[in-house]
Order: C-alpha cells, then sequence, then structure tokens
C-alpha cells in the first residue's frame, strides 16, 4: 500500500473544509498516500489550511506520503504568508 496513491481534487469555490468531502476522503484513504489537487481551488480558506497541516502530521507518522499539488501562486502566496514551510505540507507550485 505504500506506492499507493489516492488523489482528491479540490473544488473550486466550495468551502471544502467544511463540506465534509475532504475529511471524508481523508478518513477513507488513512492507509493510503495521498496527494490533494488544488488546481482548481480560486482561494484557500484557514479552515482548509488547519485540516490539511493536521492530516499532513498524520500521514508523516505513519510513514505515508502527503502531498498538495497543482497549487496556484496566490494559494501559495497565502501558505508562504502564513509560515507554512514545505516541512509542514508538501506542495507543488502550478506552472
Amino acid at each position: 500500500m505504500a506506492g499507493t496513491w489516492k488523489d482528491f481534487a479540490l473544488q473550486e469555490d466550495s468551502v471544502n473544509a467544511e463540506d465534509g468531502k475532504v475529511h471524508d476522503f481523508l478518513m477513507e484513504n488513512k492507509d493510503f498516500s495521498v496527494r490533494i489537487d488544488a488546481g482548481n481551488l480560486r482561494r484557500i480558506d484557514s479552515m482548509l489550511v488547519e485540516l490539511l497541516l493536521t492530516a499532513a502530521t498524520e500521514w508523516r507518522k505513519c510513514g505515508l506520503g502527503f502531498k498538495m499539488i497543482r497549487v496556484s501562486r496566490d494559494n501559495e502566496d497565502v501558505l508562504v504568508r502564513l509560515g507554512i514551510t514545505p516541512d509542514h505540507l508538501e506542495r507543488s507550485v502550478a506552472q
């Protein structure tokens, strides 16, 4: 299972942390490495950041991968301003 990645695409306008879909996905896939695709996400909110940071910490403790991919430059700027380094939340920025 360690080599298997599960993917979840965040929606453009939904309040991702509040609608429960991200949480449900994470709970259903807690034994797998996870990629969260932020390519469609217009604006990252603090509740989502908190959820992703908590999950990334738990996945790391279990020796599993946890990545946020296709992060927009604007959302990356928000994460940087919050002091969130790749050590906290591994991510790649969209080109």
